[in-house]
């Protein structure tokens, strides 16, 4: 008796067990707001059971035995401390060029430290006592990862991007990348595009492709020279990808020809369950009869990095509003003499977004804040600076849930009058229209995840796989057929 006693509680505990998957997730692209996209999927695979192994420059907290970190150098880290003045230019092709120019450098920059790491050798060691079964790694200004994974044997990639797919991505999973309607990132526009707009796209499309695969050439030796010559070409490695996780969702950023592997997971960051707001901040809030406007720009914009003059016009339309302002900024001369305004270096924004007294946001337009804004019903006024924060303030704007004041327009006036805008009634109503497709998924973001991450892992992916992506640009838009 004793014997089948234990034979049917080993079926049963058997019933619940999850077969454990080795996962190298490597993220070297130094930025936070990115990996804050990345985190949460890496996080919910080892809760699961799975054993996830992540280089990236940002260790996890209080995290299980089975989650191990890689720490790539601190002082690597994008910081974003720069005068907003040096960061800050309206968009022209000679910016697209600059921004274009400068995520490739950083991507050679963040393939040496990886490379020159001492934990090439650590994962090549794991990879000899057990083979890892999938590389999770960010899509984003490099594809060297890719290479240092062939050489690990590893056949299944899972591309992830903290934001819209860049040009270079579309090709590898068979993506259409039609520029009368799916907007550049570089350019930061809707996808309701009229003539001159759609020129830009286009040009801007083709000439980032082609300046990437410029890039991916140099990639391609410095693969070569650290790992050997038996590398294949990185943009051969790139269309073994199974699966692309995109930070984003069609309710805000506009509906897009997706194949199957393709997934949308937008605010995955986003907790639905709200923390406490400490007491201070809660009774601000509460008794905001006028309504609170919750101010951040990020990192983006400081009070350090900002002209004076530029500073005294924000604060004085502040003064003249009804609602409460809080701000994060730093405290200064300039701020103490606006009493509706509270300002703190730090507040937990989506805690404070969803209150019901927060009546707009005015934000630098990151991914991030955006998403949350959705999540929150918001409405909201995008000051674009620097990359997919055009993109994302083009999305807000096209959706009719808020509108887009640029930096070099930040003046009292301005400030004044695109505040007076977004209160409007019909802002509010479109905001809680985009929300309800938003929050409202036959799976959570995070469960998404995990069941194409899983389902990869058990299957080969191929039959998610578009054919689009084996046929050259010839086939492709049938030019031999049409001559």
């Amino acid at each position: 008796m004793r014997h089948v006693f234990v034979i049917c509680l080993l079926i049963i505990c058997g019933r619940f067990t999850v077969d454990s998957a080795r996962i190298l997730g490597i993220f070297i692209h130094p930025a936070i707001s990115h990996f804050r996209a990345f985190r949460p999927v890496l996080r919910a695979l080892a809760d699961k059971g799975h054993d996830v192994y992540v280089v990236s420059h940002f260790p996890e907290k209080d995290s299980p035995a089975n989650y191990h970190d890689f720490i790539l150098k601190q002082d690597d880290v994008l910081t974003g401390t720069a005068a907003v003045d040096e960061v800050y230019a309206p968009r022209t092709f000679r910016v697209f060029y600059e921004e274009f120019h400068a995520l490739m450098d950083e991507g050679i920059a963040s393939c040496e430290t990886f490379f020159n790491s001492p934990y090439i050798q650590d994962i090549q060691q794991l990879n000899k006592q057990q083979q890892f079964d999938i590389l999770i790694t960010e899509y984003f200004n490099t594809d060297c990862v890719l290479g240092f994974a062939h050489t690990l044997g590893i056949s299944k990639f899972i591309g992830m991007s903290s934001c819209a797919l860049m040009p270079w991505h579309y090709d590898r999973v068979g993506l259409p990348d039609t520029p009368s309607y799916i907007p550049n990132e570089f350019v930061g526009f809707s996808d309701k595009m009229n003539f001159v707009e759609r020129v830009v796209n286009w040009i801007t499309i083709h000439g980032c492709k082609v300046g990437y695969r410029i890039f991916q050439q140099k990639d391609n030796e410095r693969v070569k020279k650290y790992f050997g010559n038996n590398i294949p070409d990185l943009r051969d490695l790139a269309l073994q990808t199974k699966l692309l996780f995109v930070n984003q969702h069609f309710s805000l950023s506009g509906v897009k020809p997706f194949p199957p592997s393709v997934i949308e997971i937008g605010g995955i960051h986003i907790n639905k369950n709200r923390e406490k707001l400490p007491s201070d901040l809660q009774n601000i809030l509460d008794n905001a009869k006028n309504g609170v406007i919750y101010v951040s720009w990020g990192s983006i914009i400081t009070s350090r990095g900002m002209p004076n003059a530029k500073k005294k016009e924000i604060i004085n339309a502040f003064k003249r509003l009804p609602q409460t302002i809080l701000w994060k900024w730093e405290e200064d001369e300039d701020t103490k003499s606006a009493k509706n305004v509270h300002i703190r270096s730090w507040f937990p924004q989506i805690d404070i977004l969803c209150h019901p007294n927060v009546v707009a946001f005015m934000s630098h337009g990151g991914m991030m804040g955006i998403s949350e804004a959705v999540f929150c019903q918001k409405p909201t006024i995008v000051t674009p600076i620097y990359g997919d924060q055009y993109l994302n303030g083009a999305a807000v704007e096209n959706r009719g849930m808020g509108i887009v004041l640029n930096y070099d327009q930040l003046n009292e006036e301005n400030v004044f009058k695109s505040i007076q805008e977004v209160l409007k009634p019909s802002y509010k109503q479109q905001a809680q229209k985009v929300a309800q497709s938003y929050n409202n998924r036959p799976l959570s973001a995070i469960d998404t995840a995990l069941f194409w991450t899983e389902n990869i892992i058990n299957n080969d992916g191929s039959l998610i796989k578009s054919q689009a992506s084996e046929l050259n640009w010839i086939s492709y838009y049938c030019i031999d057929v049409i001559l």
